[in-house]
């Protein structure tokens, strides 16, 4: 059974409004390095910082989702819940679900957060039989697949918010068919 390294990031949660779109970036471990190393050869090729949603203009998001659709080493999955009726334990239960079945060797999850969320994480996915080695809370600077969750997730919270339209929405239906291999949503 191949054992996955799991990047997550998340976009537009504690909004009154709208969705959070948490993007789970999952790549075999034996290919985690590599997705690394593409990400930030796609970066210095298109002479940028670290990739991060909001600080760029929609010409490099665009460059950069052409050049990350690529890259053959990972998949996401897809967590949106609506902002009316988001809760923590309802965010534990469809992560939980969204990850059923995979063998986890390292999760990373974007920014900083307090240990009891590390645990609560730790704690919802055992309950449901899938066991972490090593959960990080890292910047988005320190590891590719973050970035590249960051990208996904932007996306598709255009999407989920009703803002996707025209190029926005073809670049969504283009990733949603070769990328995203599920979505686990809630209030939609």
């Amino acid at each position: 059974m191949p054992q996955y390294d799991v990047f997550i990031d998340e976009s537009g949660i504690f909004r009154k409004f709208g969705f959070s779109v948490y993007c789970l970036t999952t790549c075999e471990t034996s290919n985690s390095s590599l997705l690394d190393k593409e990400i930030v050869n796609i970066e210095q090729k298109l002479k940028m910082t670290p990739f991060h949603w909001r600080n760029h203009i929609w010409q490099v998001k665009t460059k950069f989702l052409d050049e990350i659709i690529k890259i053959e080493e990972w998949k996401s999955i897809l967590v949106v819940i609506s902002n009316k009726n988001y809760s923590y334990q309802l965010f534990e239960n469809l992560l939980s679900k969204a990850l059923q079945g995979l063998y986890i060797r390292k999760m990373y999850i974007d920014g900083k957060k307090h240990k009891d969320y590390v645990s609560k994480v730790k704690k919802s996915l055992k309950n449901v039989g899938i066991k972490i080695n090593e959960l990080k809370m890292v910047r988005h600077q320190a590891k590719g697949g973050l970035r590249l969750s960051d990208a996904v997730a932007g996306l598709a919270r255009l999407h989920y918010d009703h803002k996707a339209k025209g190029e926005s929405a073809m670049y969504f239906k283009r990733f949603l068919n070769k990328k995203i291999t599920a979505q686990v949503m809630s209030g939609y």
